[in-house]
């Protein structure tokens, strides 16, 4: 009687890949390691 088609053909959206993002996180904490140690010092 009822008759349900759920059909879904978006492009899979990728995300930045861990391997070109994983610099920038490092080195993003790296730098607000940097900072907060110096702060604190001063």
């Amino acid at each position: 009687m009822f008759k349900y088609v759920v059909e879904y053909d978006a492009a899979p959206i990728s995300p930045v890949p861990i391997p070109a993002s994983l610099p920038l996180i490092v080195g993003g904490l790296g730098l607000m390691g940097f900072l907060g140690r110096r702060r604190k010092t001063s």
